[in-house]
């Protein structure tokens, strides 16, 4: 594999390491918004990140020994596509009730995703390089982590809370 390949992957697999705990720490800036405009409880606004959560957390194991068995790219792409369609749909939802259902199936695609992530820079970065590639996955996941307010805050502050669905 050439080395333009190489970060192609490496690049995608560090986007999508960004965006899950992007998407769980920033989601809980907006919460008291989205709250007064569907009318929502704080046990369902509650749900919004749990759900989200504990789905991806229970289904990384069973997802990752499905994409051993099959394909790791396969099972990746497939759960990249369905990530992006859910994400944008969420920020359509009227409902907390749909919305909620909604992170319970973003939370099944993101387990897609993260469960293969490593594996796939493990097979496709060469050995001198697989510590850095690591490294900065991982470095991704805090990232995420980290700016997942600020940056949610600033778009919920300027463009509403939907954008960050959109983004």
């Amino acid at each position: 594999m050439d080395q333009k390949a190489q970060n192609t992957i490496l690049y995608t697999v560090l986007i999508s390491q960004f965006t899950m705990p992007f998407m769980f720490s920033g989601i809980a800036v907006t919460l008291r918004i989205m709250g007064r405009e569907m009318n929502a409880s704080g046990v369902a606004l509650s749900l919004v990140e749990i759900v989200f959560l504990g789905t991806s957390g229970a289904l990384m194991l069973p997802f990752g020994k499905l994409a051993d068995m099959t394909n790791k790219q396969a099972v990746y792409k497939t759960g990249l596509l369905a990530t992006a369609i859910t994400t944008l749909i969420l920020g359509l939802v009227q409902s907390i009730d749909v919305f909620i259902f909604f992170r319970f199936i973003q939370g099944l695609t993101f387990a897609l995703v993260v469960s293969t992530n490593m594996a796939i820079i493990t097979e496709t970065m060469p050995k001198q390089q697989l510590g850095k590639s690591m490294g900065l996955s991982i470095g991704a996941v805090y990232a995420g982590l980290s700016v997942g307010p600020f940056v949610a805050g600033i778009v919920t502050e300027y463009v509403g809370w939907r954008w960050i669905y959109y983004i």
